[in-house]
């Protein structure tokens, strides 16, 4: 495709409604300001208030993009590792695992993975759990995350 044809075709993006431009719809996004905490020896466990469904309606395994970003504090000596769920399953490593450390104040974090969506309507929950020793904290606040094709 020339470079003159492509540049038309990013152009009616809006219009094409996502087929082509990997729109990110309602479904697909979710944010929340709840306070959440999690800590050390806890284990994995999901993230409050973030689902999303995504709908792979081809006959297909595709690929998504998986965005999470959270303003995050984290205790000293500790740090904050995530992974995701999909259809309630169990914990999968999908991108980097690293999604906090500890730094003298809390900081928005963000961290992105490619994930395989199946054919059908699946529910991706990313997970998270505090690497240190007993007693460590991680706390969030602010937090979305997004999925598309």
């Amino acid at each position: 495709m020339k470079i003159q044809n492509m540049k038309i075709l990013l152009s009616f993006c809006p219009l094409l409604i996502g087929l082509f431009c990997g729109q990110v719809y309602a479904a697909n996004r979710v944010c929340t300001g709840a306070f959440t905490t999690t800590s050390s020896p806890t284990g994995v466990t999901p993230i409050s208030g973030l689902t999303v469904d995504i709908n792979n309606s081809s006959l297909f395994t595709k690929k998504a993009i998986v965005h999470v970003s959270a303003d995050t504090g984290v205790d000293t000596g500790a740090e904050v590792r995530l992974t995701y769920s999909m259809d309630g399953g169990p914990e999968f490593v999908a991108g980097p695992t690293n999604l906090a450390n500890h730094t003298e104040f809390w900081q928005t974090r963000n961290s992105m993975a490619i994930i395989n969506i199946p054919p059908g309507l699946h529910v991706i929950r990313p997970l998270w759990r505090v690497s240190g020793v007993a007693g460590k904290s991680a706390q969030m606040v602010t937090r979305c995350i997004s999925i598309a094709f």
